[in-house]
């Protein structure tokens, strides 16, 4: 009911802002990406002396692009699944052949053990496709920034959903599952059932795990780091100045010269900051993820 009213008021204050800044109609008044252009003058160049298949093949290669990147969507998603399954696999080989007599140390070791490879695992694998999705947009080569966000939010969303919730969905509706032959057809003893068939407990470790690992590394990142890049830039910068000595005249120039490094090593710093746009989807993209733990 919560979200509801959230995502209504959010919606209402996102149209009072555009309103606002007057960017209404940004979508349609917005300029061409400059990589888009450059690609747009090799299409035109190449299509004067094509034959009529190639031009067929170069109109449509939008569509032949954006094909592929959902293969590579669609491979990597199997790859998620055949993860949760191994680490369900894991948990069931600790508790039964590791420590069959030891309920407690099974549970530790078991199911903390593959709370904690899973948490690590969605970590890995987001930053493994974002790198691959982010190369995937850049190639299928779109207008707008707009149409760029766009697709590369849709391609991440529904990599980070099952990433991110399919080891829950797998607790709360198939681990109740009595399976003939076990896990893999193992052996009917390989079974990867919760005590009573209750997984609420380790449902609620796992997102007891995520709340506290998963935030650390985009923290440090965007928190951490920037602080030490600023604590690091600033005492550059004294070291820097403290070779600028004003003297006589005759070493203006070389002051000079020195000042202008500074301005030079200003800019440099300036130019590696993160992009404004990337980190803003960074941050939103982690603040998605986690309001769906909490629904």
């Amino acid at each position: 009911m919560w979200g509801a009213i959230f995502s209504e008021f959010w919606g209402r204050e996102n149209n009072r802002l555009a309103y606002e800044w007057n960017v209404l109609n940004f979508e349609k008044e917005e300029i061409n990406l400059p990589d888009y252009e450059r690609n747009k003058e090799k299409m035109r160049e190449k299509l004067k002396t094509s034959s009529e298949l190639v031009k067929f093949l170069y109109t449509r290669q939008r569509y032949f692009k954006i094909l592929l990147s959902y293969t590579v969507l669609l491979f990597m998603v199997c790859i998620i699944c055949i993860e949760i399954g191994l680490v369900a696999l894991f948990r069931v080989y600790i508790r039964i052949k590791v420590y069959p007599n030891d309920d407690v140390l099974g549970v530790i070791f078991g199911d903390g053990g593959s709370t904690v490879i899973n948490v690590f695992t969605i970590m890995i694998m987001n930053r493994i496709y974002t790198f691959i999705a982010v190369s995937f947009t850049k190639w299928e080569n779109y207008r707008t920034k707009t149409e760029y966000d766009d697709a590369l939010i849709i391609k991440l969303f529904i990599f980070e959903f099952v990433n991110s919730y399919g080891s829950l969905f797998y607790m709360a509706f198939f681990r109740t599952i009595e399976y003939e032959n076990g896990l893999f057809n193992l052996g009917k003893e390989y079974q990867d059932k919760c005590d009573n068939d209750n997984c609420m407990a380790l449902l609620s470790i796992q997102l007891l795990v995520v709340f506290i690992v998963n935030p650390l590394p985009p923290f440090f990142m965007h928190v951490i780091l920037p602080l030490l890049q600023i604590a690091f830039r600033h005492c550059l910068w004294l070291y820097k100045s403290k070779k600028i000595v004003i003297v006589e005249n005759d070493n203006s120039d070389r002051t000079e010269k020195k000042k202008t490094d500074q301005v030079l090593i200003y800019l440099q710093a300036e130019k590696n900051k993160a992009r404004f746009d990337e980190t803003i989807n960074e941050e939103y993209k982690q603040k998605v993820i986690l309001y769906g733990y909490i629904v």
